[in-house]
């Protein structure tokens, strides 16, 4: 997917399956939409095809909670891990805090 880099590179860190796994991020713009997305290069232990993952974590009817996806919502496990690492990076170094609850969800509960 051809996209427009909308930040500098940024390096997370996950466990996966007992490995160590280094990653590259870049959150971008898809140059044949309007959506927006962290597209994830994972460099070590191999490189692998990259993974987009939608710009935040949804709310799917399968779970009870935020899930990150890819851009054709599945969510896995290791997409999880690599969210959560981006929502850390982004706490720690940019102040952006994503919500962990839909504003759908929230307006139910409050009716």
């Amino acid at each position: 997917m051809s996209y427009t880099p909308l930040t500098e590179p940024f390096t997370i860190s996950f466990i996966n399956d007992g490995a160590i796994h280094n990653a590259s991020v870049v959150y971008a713009k898809a140059d044949d939409n309007c959506s927006n997305f962290f597209s994830v290069t994972i460099r070590e232990p191999s490189d692998i095809e990259p993974i987009q993952l939608k710009e935040k974590p949804i709310l799917t009817p399968e779970f009870e909670y935020m899930v990150w996806v890819d851009q054709n919502d599945k969510p896995t496990s290791l997409y999880q891990q690599i969210g959560k690492e981006i929502e850390k990076q982004l706490k720690e170094q940019m102040g952006i805090i994503l919500m962990d609850v839909s504003a759908t969800q929230d307006e139910q509960e409050n009716k």
